[in-house]
């Protein structure tokens, strides 16, 4: 029994193979059921904790290798060698020099006095050498699904190429100390076979010596920690064993710690930002709903003045002021039509007529037209590598396409600049981080609108999709040409990203998803 951690006497049967983990995590349940008066959080209070004095209550919990005899888990005659290996251990560790026990705990308390994990493993390596004496040292963390121990932070003169490389479940010394849960102590790398030779290959250090012990915290195997090659030519021996033990103890402690730390954190971030996405949804629907009502309402309204308008101007003279001033109501007539046509656009209630659509033509088609109305100070530039096909309504699309072009030119308008149309294929997995993660994994059509204009500060970009906001002047805008645009994309189960800064310009990215 190499292995200081197993100080404990339930890890020591284990080990031994009297016990199997099931037992004994059925055997500590039955134990921690006698402890009447479990801690809640309220409890968390240093003086009231101390003034309950729990311990005073709960005298009779029964030892943990008598509960294992009784429930027939062992024999009293596997006990007593069990509780030898206990002892020795414990003498063993009233043997190290109190100088070299200092320096192990001292250096344990250090790695613990950080939660960032960055700097948590840099210290492990750090005084791993300096505990034992070595002039290399290397982490290996186990990757539970696999088996296999990943290299994190190994130390020599290729430390980039080793980093995340793996070794097979039981290759080399690692996967050894690993799979027994002792440490092991290799004199002379060339007579040992479980040495892995082609790390050396790798790393660029030549291995004469090295020791490695297993990382355990609280029961659970997180990886091995091992040193290479002691100054001056030295051997490793049993104290050092002894010392990395105490060491790789409080490493794995100080690791779990950081890892921890590090989930909440980013299950926290990923909270705030779901909560963000709602009320931010919240809002927009909000919006969206009333603008549909308004725009009912509106419509019905409108109807009647366009009803009436019409039987008037049969009866007013064509050269009449009469029939000139009904003609002009109905032309405001059809903008105020076309503009309720935008606001249910927008809230996704007009009428759906999908078929299959190449979105590079209807680009092009789009471009052209705009070409001939634009200022000669704007340039349009096309980069399209791609000729997807997605499912959706061409005239819609076309109107996604010149509401994008057209703001962008005019965010160039007085100084002139560069209109840059993109389209090109995107492959989204769980991985990637360039959009949300609120987007289905797939193939998507990414079309992409940036111009070289002012830009845009971020309390502005918050709000450009709201229905009747802008920041043009007024009467140069109704605020709905975005927000026409967003329910397009959405309405075509795509997604649309905005980025821009002040002096930078501002890019929009569409994904619509392809179809065969």
């Amino acid at each position: 029994m190499n292995n200081i951690n197993f100080h404990l006497l339930g890890d020591i049967l284990t080990t031994m193979g009297f016990v199997s983990s099931a037992q004994l995590d059925e055997a500590l349940q039955f134990q921690q059921s006698f402890i009447t008066d479990p801690i809640v959080e309220s409890d968390f209070d240093r003086a009231e904790l101390i003034s309950k004095n729990r311990i005073t209550k709960n005298k009779d919990i029964p030892l943990l290798g008598h509960i294992l005899i009784q429930k027939g888990f062992i024999e009293e005659g596997q006990l007593a060698p069990a509780l030898e290996i206990q002892n020795r251990q414990d003498n063993n560790l009233c043997q190290l020099s109190s100088e070299k026990l200092a320096t192990a705990l001292k250096v344990g308390f250090i790695i613990n006095s950080t939660i960032d994990i960055v700097e948590v493993l840099s210290l492990i390596m750090k005084y791993a050498n300096i505990v034992t004496g070595a002039t290399n040292s290397t982490l290996m963390l186990l990757d539970e699904k696999t088996g296999e121990l990943v290299f994190c932070v190994p130390t020599g003169p290729n430390t980039e190429e080793l980093k995340d490389i793996r070794i097979p479940p039981g290759a080399g010394v690692a996967g050894w100390v690993l799979e027994n849960q002792q440490y092991a102590l290799v004199s002379d790398t060339k007579k040992d076979p479980r040495f892995y030779s082609q790390i050396d290959d790798m790393s660029g250090i030549e291995s004469k010596s090295l020791l490695c012990v297993p990382m355990r915290s609280h029961r659970r195997l997180i990886g091995v920690l091992e040193v290479i090659n002691k100054k001056n030519d030295d051997c490793f021996n049993e104290e050092d064993a002894l010392l990395l033990s105490i060491f790789s103890h409080h490493a794995a402690i100080a690791i779990e710690n950081a890892m921890l730390l590090k989930t909440i954190q980013n299950r926290i971030e990923k909270e705030k930002l779901i909560e963000k996405k709602v009320a931010e949804s919240e809002r927009v629907r909000s919006i969206g709903t009333l603008a549909s009502g308004i725009a009912h309402d509106f419509n019905n309204i409108l109807g009647g003045i366009v009803g009436f308008a019409e039987l008037a101007k049969l009866g007013a003279p064509k050269d009449s002021k009469q029939y000139a001033y009904l003609n002009m109501l109905l032309d405001a007539s059809d903008r105020a039509k076309d503009l309720i046509n935008q606001i249910l656009t927008y809230t996704c209630q007009s009428e759906k007529k999908f078929s299959f659509v190449q979105i590079n033509i209807i680009v092009k088609e789009a471009l052209k037209l705009l070409r001939a109305s634009l200022p000669k100070a704007i340039t349009i530039t096309e980069n399209f590598n791609c000729n997807s096909t997605v499912m959706g309504e061409s005239t819609q699309i076309h109107q996604v396409v010149m509401n994008l072009c057209i703001n962008a030119s005019h965010a160039i308008k007085k100084t002139g600049g560069e209109v840059t149309v993109s389209l090109s294929e995107e492959i989204v997995d769980h991985l990637s981080i360039k959009y949300n993660q609120d987007l289905v994994p797939g193939t998507y059509l990414k079309l992409s609108v940036a111009d070289t204009g002012e830009g845009m500060p971020p309390h502005i970009v918050k709000r450009i999709f709201e229905p009747f906001f802008t920041t043009k002047k007024k009467g140069h805008g109704t605020g709905m040409g975005l927000s026409v645009v967003h329910g397009i994309v959405k309405n075509h189960k795509g997604y649309i990203f905005v980025s821009s800064k002040p002096g930078k310009g501002t890019a929009f990215t569409i994904l619509f998803p392809t179809v065969n």
